[in-house]
């Protein structure tokens, strides 16, 4: 095996090893503030569904408002905007785009096309194969048992 790759992966190995053990040391605080703090996160979170909840309320109201009234601005703070929404099946939209030759209408599903357009031998769609490394979860093991093959 190549030296300079050996060493690649020894580095890579020792710097998961460090990220880790980070990751534990901030797990393990986090833990234990959590435990500490446990009244203070369940009183946020109280809090928060209660806030939206109130919000919802808050803007169901307004909108009430607004259709009462009329007013865009019902109380302060308060705004309504209001925005065109559309209701209709895919499938007419779909027709329709296609017999006014409104093609830009219509996405190409590219993970669904990509499956299955290597194998149609189309013309305009060019098959590239392109390598990709695949790392080991644990290098400090495929490293020693390529010390132990070698020796």
């Amino acid at each position: 095996m190549n030296t300079e790759l050996r060493d690649k992966i020894a580095e890579v190995a020792r710097l998961r090893r460090g990220r880790q053990g980070l990751a534990d040391a901030v797990q393990l605080l986090r833990e234990v503030w959590e435990a500490e703090n446990a009244g203070l996160l369940a009183d946020l979170d109280t809090a928060r569904q209660a806030a939206f909840v109130a919000e919802e309320e808050l803007r169901a109201r307004a909108v009430a408002v607004f259709r009462e009234t009329g007013s865009k601005q019902p109380g302060p703070g308060l705004g309504i905007r209001v925005v065109k929404a559309l209701t209709y099946p895919a499938d007419a939209a779909v027709a329709w785009a296609s017999a006014h030759e409104m093609m830009q209408f219509l996405r190409l599903d590219k993970a669904a096309f990509e499956k299955v357009a290597a194998d149609l031998g189309l013309d305009f769609v060019t098959v590239n194969e392109v390598p990709t490394a695949q790392l080991a979860a644990d290098l400090d093991k495929a490293l020693k048992e390529t010390r132990n093959e070698y020796q």
